[in-house]
């Protein structure tokens, strides 16, 4: 009886070490929630409560590097002027976040590369989470808050830097920033079919 103790034990002890079958991944599982599209052709159209003219951001070229999407955008007044030269801005997507690379980059003459990446949001998103704040105040991650803009409702993280509140929406990005007398709205969005 003895023998057969450790042995049964030693039985169910195997049986339990048997690696469990993996459940399926979800559909979408396997992506990454993005806060900014990656998607070349991607459209967003702004206008601004202060008077300045309306403006239109695309995507115009993504290219992935070490994890992250760089994505250049070109920016352009919704109505240009004739002789207009689009701004063109990068920015690097991941999961950890949407950080800021730089902007003027149409020229040599105006081309303004950071050092270090500026982050707009850090991600996973962890409500009072602090960043930045070396040379300037920091960005503080506040709640996760329904946006109403022209362009629609939007599940948003806001995000507080220098006294002013910023609205990020996954797959979308910037969908507003500013308080009611001068803020900055989203009117339209598209993103192109493939």
């Amino acid at each position: 009886m003895r023998v057969a103790v450790p042995f049964v034990l030693l039985l169910a002890l195997a049986a339990g070490c048997e690696s469990p079958v993996a459940a399926p991944v979800p559909r979408g599982a396997e992506k990454p929630r993005l806060y900014h599209p990656i998607a070349v052709g991607t459209k967003w159209e702004y206008r601004q409560r202060n008077g300045n003219a309306p403006y239109r951001k695309e995507v115009t070229s993504v290219e992935q590097r070490e994890g992250d999407y760089l994505v250049m955008l070109a920016y352009t007044d919704i109505v240009p002027k004739p002789g207009d030269v689009p701004t063109l801005e990068q920015y690097a997507v991941s999961e950890r976040g949407v950080f800021f690379l730089g902007t003027e980059l149409q020229s040599p003459e105006t081309r303004i590369v950071f050092d270090e990446p500026f982050c707009v949001l850090k991600l996973p998103y962890k409500r009072g989470e602090k960043w930045g704040g070396r040379d300037e105040e920091p960005h503080v991650t506040g709640d996760i808050e329904t946006i109403k803009v022209p362009a629609g409702e939007f599940e948003c993280i806001r995000v507080d830097w220098q006294g002013v509140p910023f609205w990020y929406a996954p797959g979308v990005g910037l969908v507003r920033n500013g308080d009611d007398h001068n803020a900055l709205e989203l009117i339209s969005f598209s993103v192109p079919k493939h």
